[in-house]
């Protein structure tokens, strides 16, 4: 087999690392709607239409072109699969505004869409209920000193790496090209530079957030600064995050970088993978932040032999994000979670043989491909977070030689083997966390973006992040509208 044609549908499946990710409902058809009937669905959708005489075109029914296409453009097969009564459609924060006031009055039940480019059922689309697809919020403006860009929470990280890179800058966002700014940054956010960068949260100097009550109200460091913090990773829980102000990252204009491609007799390994056309099959990324071909800081990766694909070149950031979007296609169906150990030599070889106890079980699945990627962190992304405001991650206590957060990527065609793979999941998931607490080296950490739905992100933070979670969800969010009428993402009532 020619490397080109092994290539293609592994690419697809490690693709699938830095994507969007929330509450997994774990179910392969719709989740059903709790407590609301016909009627008062319908009611709350035309009391959409009736908020504002310039609101209604932003209302779209079933039946609609708009309303077909939001549905059809989520990533993933499952939240295609969910049908909204409408879809609501702003194109600014006082329409997000509107909108919220309608729906808080009339009790509805709501999915807020950032990119849409999602794992799991639920998250950003709602089964009979509203959602409100934030995509017409896109307007992205760089400071005329360069050292900021203002990102509208429905853009597209690939639009934004691309306009920064004509001016030699960088985000430090999530990396496949159709990720949403709003979503991937309340979840964490990590980028091709993510050692020198942190994550994206961290480099968010201001968030214009929409609360319960309507009110806008922006979130920085002066203003509002629990708020600010909270929204560092700690999902939805606050508000409707319509703007975001993002500190650039200056002189990273063209960069080396790719995938290299090893057989199983090969050594280093970063990330796992197998499928029926490509078999069993290792691999490691690479990003040099300068124009600088195979760079000295990779050398012990050069000399290991068997090499079968090296798409490694001289490249830049938008490309690199393009070309990882179009391998990661949409309408199939997705399942993610993520773990962390501490840096342990003898857990990597553990997740390694875990994950060959696993591919037995998945021969038989149609379109089936399956990853596990470990992406490493180190102390010094707490260090560049506290230098910029700190983060509600807990990750302080790192331990100094760092952890492991490891990545599932379970890509499959068909919904009716959603069950046994979701089952399938959570062993291969049980079986990692338990050779991690046999080694010593278990550590909470579970990155958001990737998690299921049964993980439970915010407490894996730690109690002093929770609590302070709660409270200023508490605080911003007296009624509790993020909880308990936004059924989708990791919730704090959980």
């Amino acid at each position: 087999m020619s490397s080109s044609t092994r290539s293609a549908s592994w690419f697809h499946a490690c693709a699938v690392i830095g994507c969007l990710g929330s509450a997994n409902l774990a179910l392969a058809a719709p989740p059903a709607l709790p407590h609301m009937h016909t009627s008062q669905v319908n009611n709350c959708c035309q009391a959409l239409s009736s908020a504002a005489s310039s609101f209604s075109s932003k209302v779209s029914m079933p039946q609609t072109a708009a309303y077909k296409a939001s549905v059809a453009s989520f990533w993933a097969q499952g939240e295609q699969a969910i049908a909204p009564s409408c879809v609501v459609l702003p194109q600014t924060a006082q329409e997000v505004s509107s909108a919220i006031k309608a729906l808080v009055s009339g009790s509805c039940q709501f999915a807020v869409r950032s990119g849409g480019h999602n794992a799991v059922t639920g998250i950003a689309n709602i089964q009979g209920g509203v959602t409100i697809d934030l995509q017409g919020l896109n307007a992205t403006s760089l400071s005329a000193d360069g050292s900021q860009v203002s990102i509208g929470a429905g853009q597209h990280l690939g639009n934004v790496f691309s306009m920064l890179h004509d001016h030699d800058l960088y985000l430090p966002g999530a990396r496949a090209s159709g990720i949403g700014a709003g979503g991937s940054t309340l979840g964490g956010g990590v980028g091709y530079l993510y050692p020198k960068t942190g994550f994206m949260a961290d480099s968010v100097v201001e968030f214009e957030v929409v609360l319960a009550d309507g009110s806008i109200v922006k979130a920085n460091k002066d203003a509002n600064p629990d708020l600010w913090r909270a929204l560092r990773g700690g999902g939805s829980n606050y508000g409707i995050v319509t703007n975001l102000l993002v500190a650039t990252v200056p002189d990273v204009g063209s960069v080396w970088g790719g995938d290299v491609v090893y057989p199983l007799d090969a050594a280093v390994m970063m990330s796992y993978h197998w499928s029926p056309t490509d078999g069993n099959i290792i691999d490691n990324q690479y990003v040099y932040a300068k124009p600088e071909a195979k760079p000295a800081a990779f050398a012990g990766f050069y000399a290991v032999d068997g090499m079968i694909v090296d798409a490694t070149s001289m490249t830049t950031i938008p490309a690199m994000s393009t070309a990882q979007g179009a391998r990661s296609p949409s309408g199939l169906q997705q399942i993610t979670f993520s773990m962390s150990f501490k840096n342990n030599a003898q857990v990597i070889s553990d997740v390694w043989g875990v994950f060959n106890a696993t591919i037995p079980s998945l021969s038989a699945i149609d379109g089936v491909s399956f990853s596990l990627s470990l992406e490493p962190m180190m102390p010094a992304m707490a260090a560049t977070s506290q230098a910029k405001g700190g983060n509600v991650m807990g990750l302080d206590s790192m331990p100094a030689e760092g952890i492991v957060v490891t990545l599932l990527s379970l890509t499959f065609n068909k919904a009716a083997d959603y069950p046994a793979m979701d089952r399938l999941s959570e062993k291969l998931l049980a079986d990692l966390q338990a050779a991690a607490q046999q080694r010593g080296a278990a550590f909470p950490f579970v990155e958001m973006n990737h998690a299921k739905g049964s993980q439970d992100v915010l407490r894996s933070y730690g109690d002093a992040s929770h609590d302070f979670l709660k409270a200023t969800a508490r605080k911003y969010d007296p009624a509790a509208v993020f909880q308990k009428l936004m059924p989708g993402g990791f919730k704090l009532c959980k």
